[in-house]
């Protein structure tokens, strides 16, 4: 079975646990900082992947960074995962969960690009417009990056789709056009 599905499997466990014990926002606010950890830390990953290291050791360590630091629940969950020998696909869990828990509560996570930082007004009418494309029993969760390399415009990325306003690749295009 590949990481992926197992992951899944797991995530869901982690998310239906949750919304047992009514730890579903707790949880959230654990693994989003667990993968928060994983982005910013490329060697906490490869300890993690690491097939050296043994899995009571590993689980000896993440005690030690964790302990205090999340809920019982994750703690636990955390220790599972461990003992079954599948902390190599912990970040991997984390973002499903993360995903998951996106999907039920029915928010959309959308980033727009621009080369400037935007106002609270043009960052209202992003979500006005956003809102109108996935309906309005979703919530959307913006998320902003600067990138000076797209010169101006902007693009924006929600779920699969990417509409690229950018005058960087309407240049680009229009350099395809004459070149050919």
């Amino acid at each position: 079975m590949s990481d992926y599905r197992v992951a899944i499997r797991y995530a869901k466990s982690l998310l239906g646990l949750a919304e047992e014990r009514g730890k579903l926002e707790e949880l959230k606010v654990d693994f989003e900082s667990f993968q928060d950890l994983c982005n910013a830390n490329r060697d906490f990953v490869n300890f993690l992947k690491n097939p050296i290291i043994p899995n009571l050791k590993k689980w000896t360590i993440l005690k030690k960074i964790f302990d205090g630091k999340l809920n019982r629940e994750s703690m636990l969950f955390l220790e599972i995962v461990t003992r079954k020998g599948r902390e190599l696909i912990l970040p991997e869990i984390a973002k499903t969960f993360i995903d998951l828990y996106m999907e039920l509560k029915g928010i959309v996570k959308a980033n727009v690009t621009t080369a400037i930082p935007m106002d609270e007004k043009l960052k209202e009418e992003f979500r006005k417009i956003l809102t109108d494309i996935v309906g309005k029993d979703k919530k959307v969760d913006l998320e902003e990056n600067i990138d000076e390399g797209i010169i101006g415009g902007f693009k924006l990325k929600v779920g699969d789709i990417l509409l690229d306003g950018s005058i960087s690749s309407g240049l680009k295009n229009l350099r395809q056009k004459l070149v050919v």
